[in-house]
């Protein structure tokens, strides 16, 4: 059997190995064309709701430039409420009036365009959204009243008001879920329905206008999918189908609640976004290196080419357009069914802003490259073609958002695998979603054209060593998925030949290549970094029992440990990247250096001189004389490093001898011999 052959046999079986519930939705249903169908459908009208809500709500901003929860939006919400005459609008500031105006005039259009016949139209209409935790409140304040005044006939209307809002979510929760045990053919939206006269509800312009458009997003969009899927249902096979049902349930929101596991789930993956990856030219980096995929789909023209629609106004348009960068905080939030909140949004959007960037450009190239691969076009014949009116055929924009998936993968409400989408799921595994992708790409090449696995690896070693030699940069934790992709092969290999005993031992082998551009806990198979976090605090008592020794305060020998837990689980990247560029640099680095360490770059220097003072921390002197000794052979000079940090480092070793009682119950990277310093000896 050929390499190419064993590969794309290994590729299929590789592909069955993995549980559904861990597999991206579009690699479950493409397993069958009616499935990939259904799968498509949902994509391409989920980016199309996203580009009409993001037009609108820009319009918006632009025309009513007032905000949710002020004076402003209030007094607008009353005026649409109660519909003024001409002359008590004149006496308003310009405004106002053209808040006003703006709204009155969108939901006009927006009736039109919702197909409401005129004879169900309300004259100058405004959608009243109710904040149910609100009115729970007021309920409860007026009952503790009426319990004080005596009033029992009030309070017995007042206990049974509040039994009903207090059951309003249950309620109509169980009501959906069984109205929804199939599929809808139809999506509800309430503002086009006769309005039953009741109070209570809030006054505010902006989020009633939001609300009202999220609404109308999934009845113009969602509706139509839901019908096409639901006639596409029976050419499935009976495992499939059940899955295709459970997919397109979660996508209209009917597969959960909005509890409270959610909410604290949603503010740690917040968290630990800004905390690993936000403010962290790392991230940026390290995510730049997935053009590597765009290169191997695409060809070095059709990627060239990619980038150069990226510096032009028809390309970005024509990227906007498509949607594929309109949903790009889905890829750390894993937030399927809710946005964040607003002052959540504000903080992920600054903090995540170099890591926004990079991954548009990546996600543009793939998209342009496409359509320019598609059509045979340059750069300059696209953009001329748009500026003249010319419309890009569907075609040609269906194999791009291909090529977009295939590269860098879909992520969100249309393709985020099954597990994730729970509470649990969603923050042990924010971080894996992304490796979870890059192994489906390298499968997808063993089984559909194993000559791209094969340019796939040598592009990512020639980069890698090109960065290497040039500018003494290492980036094996960047390319890849960040495990040894020939530990893998030859893992299948064995399984393919029942050596159950040789498979296991090459998995285990898996995680040395590095840690790709995620964090060390996930390729160390740990939790996820949230629960991660949580579990090291718990700990914390259990192992102060150990260290109460001679009357010495717990507290005190705990210290080196709550700093180490405080910087390891609180600081954030950036944080931790400067810091660590101030320590090498202090132990003989050069301001060349200090750049690496905080971009992430991390040179032979950097390395070796960590490693080092490791090793004389744990009292490895041996050990780091011949460390020395090989830099030496291999460099022709001696490694800068400080007599100083030497000195520390074997201090610092001291001081943590009297706290050995606890080395027992530490996790594993406290004390440990780091692979690369291991496999020289």
């Amino acid at each position: 059997m050929g390499l190419l052959t064993l590969a794309k046999a290994l590729g299929s079986k590789a592909a069955k190995l993995v549980p559904n519930e861990i597999r991206s939705p579009s690699e479950v249903l493409g397993a069958e064309e009616a499935g990939k169908q259904i799968w498509n459908w949902v994509d391409r009208s989920y980016r199309a709701g996203n580009v009409w809500a993001i037009r609108h709500a820009k319009d918006a901003l632009a025309n009513a430039p007032i905000k949710s929860g002020t004076r402003e939006s209030s007094l607008v919400a009353r005026l649409l409420d109660v519909r003024p005459t001409e002359e008590q609008i004149s006496t308003l500031s310009p405004e106002i009036q053209g808040a006003y105006k703006f709204f009155r005039r969108k939901y006009a259009e927006h009736a039109v365009e919702g197909g409401l016949k005129p004879e169900q139209r309300v004259t100058d209409y405004f959608p009243h959204v109710f904040d149910w935790k609100k009115i729970q409140d007021k309920v409860e304040r007026d009952l503790a009243i009426a319990m004080k005044s005596g009033d029992e006939a009030k309070v017995g209307g007042l206990m049974q008001d509040l039994d009903r809002v207090r059951n309003w979510g249950k309620k109509n929760l169980s009501q959906a879920q069984q109205v929804y045990q199939d599929l809808p053919q139809s999506i509800r939206f309430r503002h086009f329905e006769h309005r039953a006269g009741a109070g209570g509800y809030e006054l505010d312009a902006v989020k009633s206008y939001n609300s009202y458009l999220l609404g109308l997003r999934k009845k113009l969009f969602d509706e139509p999918v839901v019908k096409a899927a639901s006639s596409l249902l029976p050419q499935l096979s009976p495992e499939l189908r059940g899955y295709a049902k459970w997919y397109l349930r979660d996508y209209l929101d009917l597969n959960r609640t909005e509890g409270a596991a959610d909410s604290i789930a949603q503010g740690i993956r917040n968290f630990e976004f800004i905390r690993n990856l936000g403010f962290n030219p790392r991230s940026a980096v390290g995510n730049l290196t997935q053009q590597v995929f765009n290169v191997v789909e695409l060809g070095p023209t059709a990627t060239a080419r990619g980038i150069g629609l990226m510096f032009k106004p028809e390309g970005r348009k024509l990227l906007e357009d498509s949607g594929h960068v309109a949903d790009l905080s889905s890829i750390y939030n894993l937030s399927t069914s809710r946005a964040p909140h607003p002052k959540w949004d504000a903080a992920l959007k600054t903090a995540g802003y170099l890591f926004t960037k990079v991954e548009t450009a990546n996600r543009g190239v793939a998209y342009l490259g496409g359509i320019s691969k598609y059509l045979k076009k340059s750069p300059d014949e696209i953009a001329e073609f748009v500026r003249g009116g010319g419309e890009i055929p569907v075609a040609a924009r269906n194999y791009a958002s291909e090529i977009v998936r295939r590269t860098q993968g879909r992520y969100g409400k249309v393709d985020l695998p099954k597990f994730f989408r729970s509470p649990v799921g969603g923050v042990m595994g924010q971080f894996s979603t992304t490796p979870i992708k890059i192994t489906e790409r390298v499968v997808d090449y063993m089984r559909r054209d194993p000559k791209k696995l094969l340019a796939y690896l040598a592009i990512a070693q020639g980069t890698n060593t090109m960065a290497k030699n040039v500018f003494d940069v290492d980036l094996t934790d960047y390319l890849g998925p960040g495990y040894d992709l020939w530990e893998g092969t030859k893992a299948l290999t064995a399984m393919s030949r029942d050596d159950w005993e040789g498979a296991r031992k090459h998995f285990g082998r898996i995680g040395k290549a590095g840690q790709g551009i995620l964090p060390k806990s996930l390729i160390e198979g740990r939790f996820g970094p949230g629960l991660e976090l949580f579990r090291a605090i718990a700990g914390l008592p259990e192992r102060g029992a150990h260290l109460i020794s001679g009357g010495e305060p717990t507290i005190e020998v705990e210290k080196p440990r709550l700093q180490r837990l405080a910087e390891r689980h609180l600081q954030p990247a950036l944080m931790r990247n400067v810091r660590a560029a101030v320590r090498d640099y202090r132990a003989g680095g050069s301001p060349s250096d200090m750049v690496r360490n905080i971009t992430g770059l991390v040179g032979k220097d950097m390395v070796v001189r960590k490693e080092l003072l490791l090793l004389y921390e744990m009292g490895q002197f041996k050990r780091a004389a011949v460390l020395r000794r090989v830099y030496r052979e291999e460099t022709g000079s001696d490694l800068p490093l400080e007599s100083e940090s030497v000195r520390a480092a074997i201090r610092k070793r001291r001081e943590h001898q009297r706290a050995l009682a606890i080395q027992a119950t530490e996790r594993p990277e406290d004390f440990f011999l780091p692979p690369s310093v291991a496999r020289r000896f």
